[in-house]
């Protein structure tokens, strides 16, 4: 369950912190635990199972998009690439 965890944690880097995040992130995270229960109930290994749920995740942005958090996260990229760039004083 460790890697599906840290899965779900990779898909967030980068996307604004609020609530609704939080939530997505942990509505996530259980309907992972229970798909993955319910692949190893049916007799697949750990490895089988993680797998499986993993390659069931879409897209991040298809999520954000359903949550309507797609524009906050595209800001927040655009915000944080401007960052960098002012942080090695490179031009635009």
């Amino acid at each position: 369950m460790k890697t599906i965890e840290e899965y779900i944690e990779s898909l967030f880097l980068g996307v604004p912190i609020n609530q609704k995040t939080i939530q997505l992130k942990e509505d996530l995270l259980a309907s992972s635990e229970d798909r993955y229960d319910d692949l190893k109930a049916q007799g697949k290994s750990e490895n089988e199972a993680i797998g499986a749920v993993i390659s069931e995740f879409g897209n991040i942005d298809e999520l954000l998009e359903e949550m309507n958090l797609k524009q906050g996260y595209e800001e927040e990229m655009a915000l944080n690439w401007m960052k960098l760039r002012l942080k090695k004083q490179q031009p635009f």
